[in-house]
């Protein structure tokens, strides 16, 4: 489910203890070279490079690169996570020495799962009058201050960044108004409700999502600070925030000066001289 970041630039760097509290070199891009096939990274030395760190025994090497969660499904979400297995061959060619290591770090992502109606209209009919087609809304990561760019395969939206809002990419609801977006962190959100199709309010207040998750509990999320129902994924329990937004229907009443209007006003001026003379008959009659 994740793949190498081949642009990253790899931080190269020697510390004198193994809790890298203390750096005593750092290698700049001519001291070795880097190479990918596959899940594979290569990192070779360069003459310069070896002369960097031949003083350095016992030390201790750190070595920074960056790795990006697949836009599809190959990416384990929820709370189950996704095992990211690192193997360190360290190899030195010139006497045929190598050694392995080993370590594992489990990376978490989760989802959204919006789903967007009408308030006269079933889910079938809105499909058919192409309701849903007129809808957008905006994905913005609050702790990151920046919008979610996202790529639509098979009907869900797969994040690949953040970005401006003006390079926000616009989520627009699928199959049964289904708006489904994976790989977000467990972190605080908004939706901003952009466009909605005509004769429907539009959605005047952003949402807040928050999705909250540790390791040794399972994920939980709120939206606009109540709490809501996590649906599965795989065979993680708890994967998506699970919520609906509703468009109302707008109802415009007849403007002043129309007919409509004129009429209701002249049947509620008889009415209410009809009450007056009654009231005065009444009271005349009880004087006698």
């Amino acid at each position: 489910g994740m793949t190498f970041e081949e642009t990253y630039t790899i931080a190269y760097e020697v510390y004198e203890d193994a809790a890298l509290t203390k750096k005593v070199a750092t290698l700049e891009s001519e001291d070795f070279s880097v190479t990918y096939s596959g899940n594979v990274m290569t990192i070779s030395l360069t003459e310069t490079g070896l002369e960097k760190i031949n003083t350095y025994s016992e030390h201790t090497i750190k070595i920074v690169y960056a790795a990006k969660v697949n836009s599809d499904n190959s990416f384990i979400y929820g709370e189950s996570g996704n095992p990211n297995k690192v193997k360190l061959i360290w190899e030195r060619t010139s006497n045929g020495y190598y050694d392995t290591l080993e370590a594992e770090a489990i990376v978490y992502s989760f989802g959204i799962d919006l789903t967007k109606e009408f308030s006269d209209k079933t889910a079938e009919d809105a499909e058919k009058e192409k309701l849903f087609e007129k809808v957008k809304f905006v994905l913005y990561s609050e702790t990151e201050k920046a919008y979610i760019k996202a790529e639509l395969k098979d009907g869900i939206y797969y994040v690949t960044g953040f970005v401006s809002e003006a390079e926000a990419t616009a989520l627009v609801p699928q199959t049964g108004g289904k708006v489904v977006v994976m790989g977000i962190e467990d972190d605080n959100y908004s939706v901003t409700e952009l466009e909605t199709a005509d004769g429907y309010s539009l959605l005047k207040d952003k949402v807040n999502v928050s999705i909250s998750f540790s390791a040794d509990a399972k994920a939980s999320a709120t939206v606009d600070g109540n709490a809501v129902a996590m649906s599965a994924d795989g065979n993680s329990a708890n994967a998506k925030a699970v919520f609906t937004i509703v468009n109302t229907k707008i109802f415009d009443l007849p403007a002043t000066g129309d007919s409509g209007f004129i009429y209701f006003v002249a049947v509620g001026a008889v009415v209410m001289a009809g009450a007056v003379i009654a009231v005065i008959k009444l009271s005349k009659k009880s004087e006698e």
